[in-house]
């Protein structure tokens, strides 16, 4: 029977090999789009680009690494582990389609990041520091036009050079084993500065696995992501997007860290065991933090910018120290499943209570406590899930639920209250406020496969702030909603369209510039996607968006591009070239796109005001081991002679950026 199911399927999963990322390409635009912040950030296409290098083995006890896929729902993993269960071991990939939930899409989607067990024996830890795969990337970019910055002089003048360097080093030997080093310097930064020799930041991790009883174990960068995020969550997550069912949030507790960002981390030592059926992670960090300290020694502020260009932003640099300890402990067992967290948190430098009015229940003082509890069960279609969680004074409740009535169609439940008095320094849950903090709120989606060709997907959120809010002098309201239909007809043609709307309480100024109270701000943006490949080598996307802003005066958005993309199979050249408009009546009204960019990294900018922007991506496959990229990209604005603020500001109506890098495996 299984043979059977193999070969009816390999005809149909066989074109999974030219695997698109344009879905990726979306994961990553909702990011922006629900935190209203440009993006840009490598951690999801570094991590995909190791699993692409060294697979993850489907045929392995534990399965946890498929947790780390965006595009991956915990309904899909839970049905290949009762597969497995029922059926032993995966006799090949095409097998996957008899696993229930795992249609062609699906398969198509993970194929490039798994493979299947060669039955290799597990060599001891020495051995696995040879014949492991090198990976070597360096990367500058400048924009053009020096900003204000480099021209003034005094202590808020930027000290050091307008590129931005990036290099990496990463070894892996099948995942058993993995090394890795990053430096970063950013525009303005200083090589050689002062404690920091060459670069102005630096990341370093040994990662082994599979160590005798030690699952995993983690020494130097790490981040730790406990159940729903209500008390810890440092890694990439969904929001809310189209794929309703990533609501559940689902990662491994500890995973190496490789990015950029230069706060968002726990550095010291990480470890995963299991002892007697439970799963224990623990951990120890000492990591030193940008903050602004008073005359007083207190900190009035925790940097999170990364920048170290002047005299100032340097003065900050890991002026505060945080201690952090924790773990936590699962058991697992018929479907349901039980997970205590606990994180302290100590500072050298006490915070400062801040006399702004919103800020009355945020965090003071040198040290914080949080633990929480995650329960979930299985129960036939359905999966129940929940965290809840005490930090500082205060309790948070996450619940939710996953139900699938059928082959075709999904639904996703989320409730959330988030007490005044809940405190969590890294917490980041599904809520609409950045962080975990005095929030209600209630989220229902529906995904449909109505035909084969044709998905539907539709949310609805209703949030409630009971307290008052950066920009909102009041108690407040309000609701976020999503109706999308994607139509594929063949592997050549994919088009979708929604309608995103959202109202949201906040401050109105009436005419004399006056705060006149809290209001409704309403926000509407409404996007048709065509990508069309119309040979083997060339597809085109073409894209129009169109959002309306409503608050004490209503102003509208526009942008459109196209974009051809030259991909050929086995040739050295490839690249695209994007041409895009925007007009816009203000920075209200911005427009966020996905942009493509140099290999293993991405870009989310807003566009607003009036302009064109056009960008020209190249790479060059010199060989199997060595590759090159460049990216020219410029944005021309109307009506406008400078560009930015303070020490960003460009004299000028256009910003040019240019961003070279290589490549090398060996």
């Amino acid at each position: 029977m299984r043979i059977s199911v193999i070969l009816f399927f390999m005809l149909f999963v066989t074109s999974a090999a030219a695997q698109e990322d344009r879905e990726i390409e979306q994961i990553i635009e909702n990011t922006a789009e629900n935190s209203n912040e440009e993006k840009e950030d490598d951690e999801l296409l570094q991590m995909l680009s190791a699993y692409n290098k060294n697979p993850v083995d489907l045929n392995k006890e534990n399965l946890d690494d498929l947790k780390n896929f965006p595009f991956q729902t915990f309904s899909e993993i839970e049905e290949l582990k009762n597969y497995k269960m029922k059926f032993g071991k995966l006799i090949s990939l095409y097998e996957l389609q008899a696993v229930p939930q795992w249609d062609v899409e699906t398969i198509k989607k993970i194929l490039p990041f798994v493979t299947l067990d060669k039955n290799v024996a597990i060599p001891p830890l020495g051995k696995r520091l040879k014949g492991g795969d090198n990976f070597l990337l360096l990367r500058i970019s400048r924009t053009l036009e020096l900003s204000k910055g480099f021209f003034k002089s005094g202590s808020s003048s930027y000290q050091g050079s307008p590129e931005k360097v990036f290099f990496k080093y990463r070894y892996n030997y099948k995942n058993l084993l993995q090394i890795n080093f990053t430096g970063e310097k950013d525009a303005g930064e200083k090589f050689f500065q002062k404690r920091s020799p060459v670069f102005d930041f630096y990341s370093f991790h040994l990662t082994a696995t599979n160590f005798g009883k030690i699952k995993r174990i983690i020494l130097g960068d790490f981040t730790v992501n406990m159940s729903q995020g209500l008390i810890q969550w440092q890694s990439f997550s969904l929001g809310k997007g189209p794929d309703v069912v990533s609501v559940k949030k689902q990662s491994s507790v500890i995973r190496p860290y490789s990015s950029t960002d230069e706060n968002n981390f726990m550095r010291g030592t990480a470890l995963n065991i299991e002892w007697k059926k439970i799963d224990f992670n623990l951990f120890g960090s000492l990591n030193k933090h940008d903050a602004n300290i008073d005359s007083n020694n207190n900190i009035t502020s925790l940097q999170t910018s990364g920048y170290h260009r002047s005299e100032n932003e340097i003065k900050d640099k890991n002026s505060a120290k945080i201690l952090t300890l924790g773990g936590s402990a699962a058991i697992k067992k018929n479907g349901f499943f039980l997970q205590f967290n606990y994180i302290h948190r100590q500072l050298s430098v006490a915070t400062t209570k801040n006399s702004d009015f919103y800020k009355s229940f945020k965090f003071s003082g040198n040290k914080l406590s949080n633990y929480s509890f995650e329960i979930s069960k299985n129960l036939k279609n359905f999966h129940f899930f929940s965290e809840v969680a005490k930090g500082g004074k205060g309790f948070g409740v996450i619940a939710g639920s996953l139900v699938s009535l059928s082959s075709n169609v999904s639904l996703a439940t989320l409730y959330r209250d988030i007490g005044k008095e809940f405190i969590s320094l890294n917490g980041s849950a599904f809520t609409e406020s950045t962080k975990p903090e005095f929030e209600k709120g209630l989220f229902t989606g529906i995904n449909i496969k109505l035909v084969k060709k044709v998905t539907l997907s539709a949310y609805s959120d209703i949030f409630w702030f009971p307290f008052f809010r950066y920009r909102v002098n009041g108690s407040s309201s309000g609701y976020s909603a999503l109706l999308q239909v994607n139509f594929k007809p063949d592997k050549n043609l994919e088009v979708y369209g929604y309608l995103r709307s959202k109202i949201k309480g906040g401050n109105v100024e009436s005419e004399d510039e006056k705060i006149s109270g809290v209001s409704d701000i309403q926000k509407q943006n409404l996007r048709i996607n065509f990508w069309y490949r119309f040979s083997p080598d060339f597809s085109i996307t073409n894209r129009i968006e169109v959002v309306n802003f409503i608050s004490a005066k209503a102003e509208d958005g526009f942008a459109a591009y196209s974009e051809i993309t030259y991909k050929p199979f086995g040739r050295k050249l490839s690249g695209n070239f994007r041409v895009l408009y925007f007009e816009t009546g203000s920075y209200d009204s911005r427009i966020y796109t996905y942009e493509k960019d140099v290999g293993y990294s991405s870009s989310i900018p807003s566009f607003f005001d009036k302009g064109y922007r056009t960008v020209l991506n190249l790479k060059y496959k010199y060989s199997k081991k060595l590759t090159f990229w460049l990216k020219l990209s410029q944005t021309v604005y109307a009506d406008k002679t400078s560009l930015g603020s303070g020490n960003d500001m460009i004299m000028g109506s256009k910003k040019t950026d240019v961003k070279i890098q290589a490549s090398l495996e060996f």
